[in-house]
Parts: C-alpha cells; sequence; structure tokens
C-alpha cells in the first residue's frame, strides 16, 4: 500500500508504464491517488471497482479510464483480479491521435461516471481483449505503445464528436501543488493553510475548492492520508506502533491507535493480524 501520487516521470522516450498486478479478493487500497499522466486499466480476469472522485465505478467491458487530474483509489475486488495497469503521458497520447485529440479530451473531460456510462455504449470488452493480448504477446516496448495508442484510436474513431454530451467535470489544476507538498512531507503535519499557501490562495478558497473536488474537508483527506502511511510502515514491521505514531504527528500511541480504528474499523494490532495472518509488529 502505497499513498502517494505517482510521478513516473514519462519522457518522450518513455511515454509509459506497464504494469500488471494480481489482487486477492477484498479492498486492496484505501487511499485516493492522483497522478501526472493518463491512467488505463485492463481487467484480464476477474472483477475490480474503484473510486473516482466521489464516485464507486465497476470496471465496465473490461477497462477503466482516468484523467490526469483526477483523484481516484479505494480499489476493491469481491472475486479477486488481475490488472494490466498503463500510465501513459497525456502529450505523446494527444499528439497520436492527429487531428481527433479534441475528441480524446472531451471524453477525458466527462465526469467519470458520465465517462464509463457513455464508452460501454460504443465500445465492447473485444477492444480490451485485443489490446491486453498484444501488449501481453509483445516484449517490445514500440509495439507496446503501438498497442496502446491503437486502442484510443479505436476509441475516438468508434465516437462520433456529436455524439459526447456536453457535460464537464469541474477541474481544479490550482490544488496540484497542495497535493504534492502533502506527499513531500511523507507524514509530518500539514495544515489547510499549508495547502492554501502551496497554492496561492486564500485558506477560504482552498478547503471549498478541495471539498468540491475530493468530496471531503482537506482535514479528513490529510489525516487518512497519514493513516495510510501509517499502515505502510506498519506492514514492513520495523517500528514500533509509538515511533509510527511520533513520526506522523499523532500526539502518542494512544491518539494514533484511536484514529486507526476509527478510520480502518481496527486496531492497529488486529488489522495486521487479521489482514496478513502474520504476527503485528512490536507495541
Amino acid at each position: 500500500m502505497k499513498p502517494d501520487f505517482f510521478d513516473w516521470h514519462l519522457t518522450d522516450e518513455k511515454p509509459f508504464v506497464l504494469q500488471r498486478h494480481d489482487f486477492p479478493p477484498r479492498g486492496f487500497s484505501n487511499y485516493l491517488d492522483f497522478h501526472r499522466s493518463i491512467h488505463l486499466l485492463l481487467l484480464i480476469s476477474g472483477d475490480c471497482g474503484l473510486e473516482i472522485g466521489r464516485s464507486d465505478i465497476h470496471v465496465p467491458d473490461g477497462f477503466l479510464l482516468t484523467a490526469p487530474w483526477e483523484l481516484h483509489g479505494k480499489q476493491h475486488s469481491r472475486h479477486g483480479c488481475v490488472l494490466l495497469m498503463t500510465a501513459i503521458r497525456q502529450e505523446n497520447l494527444y499528439g497520436a491521435m492527429l487531428g481527433e485529440s479534441g475528441k480524446l479530451k472531451s471524453i477525458l473531460r466527462l465526469p467519470s461516471d458520465v465517462r464509463h456510462a457513455f464508452l460501454r455504449g460504443y465500445l465492447g470488452a473485444d477492444l480490451t481483449a485485443q489490446c491486453v493480448r498484444q501488449l501481453q504477446k509483445s516484449s517490445s516496448v514500440l509495439e507496446q505503445w503501438h498497442a496502446l495508442v491503437g486502442f484510443f484510436v479505436r476509441i475516438v474513431s468508434a465516437i462520433p464528436s456529436h455524439a459526447i454530451p456536453p457535460q464537464e467535470q469541474e477541474m481544479h489544476f490550482e490544488l496540484v501543488p497542495a497535493f504534492q507538498r502533502l506527499y513531500e512531507c511523507r507524514g509530518r503535519k500539514f495544515s489547510a493553510e499549508d495547502g492554501a499557501r502551496a497554492c496561492g490562495m486564500s485558506t477560504s478558497r482552498f478547503r471549498l475548492l478541495f471539498r468540491k473536488t475530493t468530496g471531503m474537508p482537506f482535514g479528513e483527506y490529510e489525516l487518512q492520508f497519514r493513516l495510510n502511511l501509517a499502515l505502510e510502515m506498519m506492514e514492513k514491521r520495523t517500528s514500533s506502533l509509538k515511533s509510527i505514531a511520533g513520526e506522523l504527528g499523532f500526539h502518542d500511541a494512544s491518539h494514533f491507535s484511536h484514529a486507526f480504528r476509527k478510520y480502518f474499523g481496527k486496531p492497529p494490532a488486529q488489522y495486521l493480524k487479521e489482514e496478513s495472518c502474520v504476527p503485528s509488529c512490536p507495541p
């Protein structure tokens, strides 16, 4: 578990990354994530759901498309799943679309639930299956790039421009510096005032935009971030609960355990024991 908004360091020479993930049944992430790239999930087998903003999206017809500015996470699977995850540099993908890049941008600007309901009406599981086969059988980065570009070419080719709903989601790019600073602090207390200062806006405006974008107050998000980071540290079993609590800005181990139980539903030691079936970290 990694509470992160991933920077894949994509370039013209490396416009995408491709990873395969095998996840067991249950929720397998509890944090919200924020990418600087277009995020494509391709479902190989099983079932998968993902929270994007305030919408819980079940992967429709084998794929799920996330825009660069969308907060997402809290992935879950009832029966377990195998996924191919790709992060794609948007500038390179738009360039490969030639004159159709505007259509792809319009699709990405749709609210996540509207976008996937709309795409489901035009695209079937065959498109995903074909792309998965091409990506898995190729060891060439160039061939994999062509397979990904081909996937998006088929999307924009199948959809007439006039059919795309005019509805657009609210995008608050001004908040990006706050997410960057929150990650860089790595668990140290980070206030709404700190976030507002990073974004160059008033605290009241920052609080308003943050709640509108994420669906939760900044303080709640910041606490969830630290708790997920705490869980990552606990799973390494190299630090005591007392030292984790101190490092992540909790008053003491009792304060940390209370917050952890409220968020995860169980005290830290019980959570680790039941989730991983191995001894918990030292008290």
